[in-house]
């Protein structure tokens, strides 16, 4: 999903690897193809590709199981927070602190409004801050809440 052109240049080469080598390669091999191509494209040595989709699967197993629901990788509401979370691991990973306006109001109202909405957003600043040693502004919080509201409520 992160990397969906990528993933078709891996699915091509597995296909010229058939013709050429006549070997079969499992369809596993394409994404791998596909992080090595990311990690290329985006100027990297670190594998942050492979972070990105670590960090993206995990963000987006907490909002699933505490907004009791399931996002198929298919569905719009996946690509949409998908986009948000690869963007926002890329901060992250770069050590970027991001001010935007302040919406620490905008927050508030949020998470009153909705308990669950508010677990979730708590669990994920919690895993973000003991896996990623990073700490989500105010502004990053709202927009993560945006998207969950938005796309998954």
């Amino acid at each position: 999903m992160l990397y969906k052109e990528e993933y078709e240049v891996g699915l091509l080469a597995l296909d010229h690897i058939k013709k050429k080598a006549g070997v079969q390669l499992d369809e596993d091999e394409a994404g791998y193809i596909a992080l090595h191509l990311a990690n290329f494209s985006l100027n990297n040595h670190d594998s942050n590709a492979v972070k990105i989709v670590t960090f993206t699967k995990e963000v987006i197993d907490v909002i699933q199981n505490t907004m009791k629901m399931k996002l198929g990788q298919d569905t719009l509401a996946y690509a949409r927070i998908s986009i948000h979370l690869k963007y926002l691991s890329e901060r992250i990973f770069r050590n970027e602190v991001v001010q935007l306006e302040d919406t620490t109001h905008d927050i508030r109202e949020m998470l009153k409004s909705n308990p669950r909405l508010s677990l979730c957003i708590n669990r994920i600043v919690k895993l973000i801050r003991q896996e990623y040693a990073y700490e989500l502004s105010p502004d990053e919080q709202t927009y993560l809440c945006i998207h969950i509201r938005k796309n998954i409520v």
